[in-house]
């Protein structure tokens, strides 16, 4: 203990030394530090790394999903962040034939959508939970769902394709939301390409 406050009463001597004339501290060579990057990884990142490994073997879709769900549900409320994990979760319970709890991951993106202000997103993602909730048999949901995304194309934040293409997968064939499918099956086609 003796030790140690001769050591910090050196170093404050120092620090009083070496800060007590500015104009002398100008005189002596200045030297740039190299920077250094540290990359931390989160215990989120941690488990959609864990996610992603179960891609390759089908009967652990719904295992990678549940991994995705934690590490959205371990962000902070609302977190830009936590919208993939949510999305991929869904679409992963989606293709294990999980479609209740597929429909609830979705319902969670929506929520972190909205909550960040991305209208664009929260239009399509509205479809995606309609079209799970059908698939699911989820009548109620699925009109919910379809009359939020026809409230989201009409923002005035959204430009005429945006809103073209809103409405294209809504009323998309006779059948309307059940022709649409998911945007993201045809897009990605499989967990792998998630």
């Amino acid at each position: 203990m003796r030790g140690m406050k001769k050591v910090l009463a050196g170093v404050a001597g120092l620090a009083v030394l070496g800060f007590a004339n500015p104009a002398q501290a100008q005189d002596r060579a200045m030297f740039e530090l190299a920077t250094i990057e540290v990359e931390v990884m989160t215990s989120a990142d941690v488990l959609h790394e864990q996610a992603v490994a179960l891609y390759e073997t089908p009967e652990r879709w719904k295992e990678a999903a549940e991994l995705h769900l934690s590490a959205a549900e371990s962000q902070r409320d609302y977190a830009v962040e936590s919208f993939a994990g949510f999305d991929r979760a869904a679409r992963l319970f989606y293709y294990s034939g999980e479609f209740g709890q597929a429909r609830r991951a979705m319902e969670e993106a929506l929520e972190v959508a909205m909550a960040t202000g991305d209208v664009l997103t929260s239009a399509h993602v509205a479809i995606d939970v309609a079209f799970i909730a059908n698939r699911e048999g989820y009548g109620g949901k699925k009109r919910e769902s379809v009359s939020l995304a026809r409230e989201l194309a009409d923002s005035a934040l959204l430009t005429e394709a945006d809103r073209t293409g809103i409405l294209e997968r809504i009323d998309g064939g006779a059948d309307g939301i059940v022709v649409a499918g998911l945007q993201f099956a045809p897009r990605r086609l499989a967990p792998a390409n998630l």
